[in-house]
Parts: structure tokens; sequence; C-alpha cells
């Protein structure tokens, strides 16, 4: 559970870099836990928020439009939380929709 909350809390921040090998770790955590060689549920639920950008504060784009000047560099913060909701929230929506259909076999 610490590596998951702590790839979330990464994300979170724009850290990309750093969040990969905490969720390298706890995909490799929630491997041991299944005792199997597929992916679980929980696993692709994992993935699938992962990879759909959980950027609230995006600290990296923050730091590459204060080194260019920008004049407010922060304003793509609003932005960026609106594309997390959406993107989040499609991702899931999806994961839950084949979690559905599989049960349903």
């Amino acid at each position: 559970m610490g590596y998951i909350l702590s790839n979330f809390t990464a994300n979170i921040f724009g850290l990309g870099n750093a969040a990969t090998p905490l969720g390298i770790k706890a995909m490799e955590q929630m491997k041991q836990l299944s005792g199997s060689e597929t992916a679980s549920r929980s696993m692709i639920t994992f993935l699938a928020l992962n990879t759909s950008s959980l950027t609230i504060i995006p600290t990296t784009v923050i730091a590459i439009r204060m080194q260019y000047d920008s004049v407010s560099p922060t304003e793509i913060v609003g932005t960026t939380i609106i594309a997390t909701v959406i993107s989040s929230t499609g991702a899931i929506l999806i994961d839950r929709f084949f979690a559905y259909r599989e049960n349903k076999k």
C-alpha cells in the first residue's frame, strides 16, 4: 500500500520520473500478493489510474515555464486539474466496464 500511495503522490505533484520506480515496486508487491503470473484486477486498475495522468500540480511544466520567463507559469494548474479529472474518470469507467464484462462471462 505504501508504494501505491507514494506513486500516486509523486504523480499528483507531476514528478513522473520519481513515480516510475515506485510504480514498478507497487506492481511487484501486488504480483507477490496475487501469487499469479497474470495481472490481477487491482493491478489492472492501478495501471489504468497510473497511466491516466494523475497530476494536480505539474511541477515540471511550471519549472520549464519559469525557465523561459513565462508571465504566469502556474496558470496551467486549472487546465491540468480538468484534464486529470477527465482522464482519470475515463480510465476508471473503462476499467470497470471491462471488469463487469469479464465477470459476466
